[in-house]
C-alpha cells in the first residue's frame, strides 16, 4: 500500500508481518529482530513458568503425603535393626549396621532440621538399597565394589 510522499513505494505494517512470515524479506531488519527477541523471551518465560509450576506442584503433593502419613492414628517408628549382634563365640556386641543407620539419620537431621518421619524412612530405604547393591556386586582386587550389569 503506497503512502503519500513515498513515491509509490509499498510498505507493510507490523500486523502483516506477524500474520505472514513469508513477507520477512520486505520487513526492515529491526522489526524482524524485535520479533525474534520477543518470541525468544516468551519461550523462556514459558519454560520458567512450567518449571516453577512443576516445582510447586510436586512440593504440594509431597506436603499432602507427609501430612497424611503423620496424621495417622497409628504409632509410627523407624526400625534401625537389632541393637546387638551375636558373634560365633556367643558374645553380644553392638550392631555396626544399626549404629551406622542411626548415625546417618542423626547427620541428616543435623543438616536438615526440618526432616520428618517420612524423610527418615526414605533415607533408610536408600541405605537398604545401598547395602543390597554392595552385597550383590562383585569386589575388585582393591576391595571396592563394581556395579554389576542389570539382569533382564
Amino acid at each position: 500500500m503506497a503512502k503519500p510522499g513515498e513515491g509509490g513505494k509499498a510498505t507493510i505494517g507490523k500486523s502483516a508481518f506477524f500474520s505472514d512470515p513469508a513477507l520477512m524479506d520486505e520487513i526492515p531488519y529491526r522489526e524482524w529482530w524485535d520479533y525474534r527477541r520477543i518470541r525468544a523471551a516468551l519461550c523462556l518465560l514459558r519454560f520458567r513458568l512450567s518449571s516453577i509450576w512443576y516445582i510447586w506442584s510436586s512440593a504440594f503433593r509431597s506436603a499432602v503425603g507427609h501430612i497424611r502419613s503423620q496424621s495417622s492414628r497409628v504409632w509410627q517408628r523407624i526400625d534401625l535393626g537389632p541393637a546387638f549382634e551375636r558373634f560365633p563365640d556367643g558374645s553380644l556386641r553392638p550392631s555396626l549396621r544399626s549404629h551406622a543407620r542411626a548415625e546417618g539419620i542423626e547427620r541428616l537431621a543435623a543438616t536438615y532440621p526440618w526432616v520428618d518421619f517420612v524423610d527418615r524412612r526414605i533415607f533408610l530405604m536408600g541405605f537398604d538399597a545401598g547395602e543390597q547393591m554392595c552385597v550383590q556386586s562383585p569386589r575388585t582386587e582393591t576391595g571396592r565394589h563394581t556395579p554389576s550389569a542389570p539382569s533382564s
